[in-house]
């Protein structure tokens, strides 16, 4: 972090650090940028070399006048920081705290090798809220929410501000797809595979009026219904996920991007999945939640 750039901006303390084989990894905390082109190429080459890790101030229409005042630094559009940070390479973080804790990450702990990664997440009521809303914005059929988005495993009876960041601390891009039923069915019986369950990949919550039935002896799915109908595998459903699992939508979900976009009809909803959940529990105070069977193993 620095002042107001005058003599030198963020680009030029970017790659500064960036050649300094010394430093490891690189955290940042941004209001603006003087140089936007500039910058994003100085980072797509410095995040080649080593972790860029950034937290930027702003992202509110308060934020961005608070900013202007300060420093006078020109807001970026949130999507559009976004989407450059993704296409550069870097992190993106949306607190102190949350800085911290990754650079320490990214020091001390071992890099990773392979693609056998487990991610455990809560498996609770809450996930239960979540899948459904998102569901709900999304108009999907089916919803696949990752279950490492969700941190804790409880939200509620009172629910702060802090709390739903502690629970959903990462911000994603909610899109719709639709796909024939065969390919449903094939998503359902990848991420339903003991192995994927044993660590191997990513686990789901899916939405309300979803019921599945998985074989573990036979491998396969024995019934999957959405609101009571078996799913035809030459009808086409709307499945809903985040920009995360779209990306790798081929390794977690056996289904690649290219299938994913054939039919033409994809669509990005909202570029802040928490915005929507943040909307969806001011709308639903009293709502409780519980795990009710939507996927069942035999």
């Amino acid at each position: 972090s620095f002042g107001n750039g005058i003599v030198l901006d963020s680009s030029v303390f970017l790659e500064y650090f960036g050649r300094d084989p010394e430093i490891k990894a690189i955290g940042m905390y941004l209001e603006g940028m003087k140089d936007a082109p500039r910058f994003f190429r100085v980072l797509r080459e410095v995040a080649a070399r080593k972790p860029v890790v950034i937290w930027k101030g702003g992202r509110t229409e308060e934020g961005g006048r608070a900013i202007a005042s300060h420093t006078g630094s020109l807001a970026v559009p949130r999507a559009v920081w976004e989407a450059g940070l993704r296409q550069c390479g870097a992190l993106k973080v949306d607190r102190m705290e949350e800085l911290i804790d990754t650079i320490k990450a990214l020091l001390h702990l071992s890099p990773v090798v392979g693609n056998r990664v487990g991610i455990t997440g809560g498996s609770g009521g809450q996930s239960v809220v979540i899948a459904d809303a998102f569901a709900e914005n999304t108009q999907c059929d089916v919803m696949f929410v990752g279950s490492g988005s969700i941190r804790v495993k409880e939200l509620g009876p009172l629910v702060t501000l802090k709390d739903f960041i502690s629970c959903f601390p990462y911000d994603d891009t909610l899109s719709r797809y639709s796909i024939p039923g065969s390919k449903l069915k094939k998503i359902f019986e990848h991420i339903l595979r003991p192995e994927n369950r044993d660590g191997e990949g990513e686990c789901y919550q899916i939405n309300e009026g979803i019921s599945v039935i998985y074989d573990d002896k036979k491998r396969r799915i024995e019934s999957l219904t959405i609101k009571g109908q078996e799913i035809i595998n030459d009808s086409f459903y709307t499945i809903g996920m985040q920009g995360y699992h779209f990306s790798s939508s081929e390794s977690y979900l056996n289904i690649t991007n290219a299938e994913l976009l054939e039919p033409g009809k994809s669509k990005v909803i909202t570029t802040s999945a928490q915005e929507v959940l943040e909307e969806y529990l001011r709308n639903h105070q009293n709502i409780n939640k519980k795990v009710e069977g939507r996927i069942i193993f035999k």
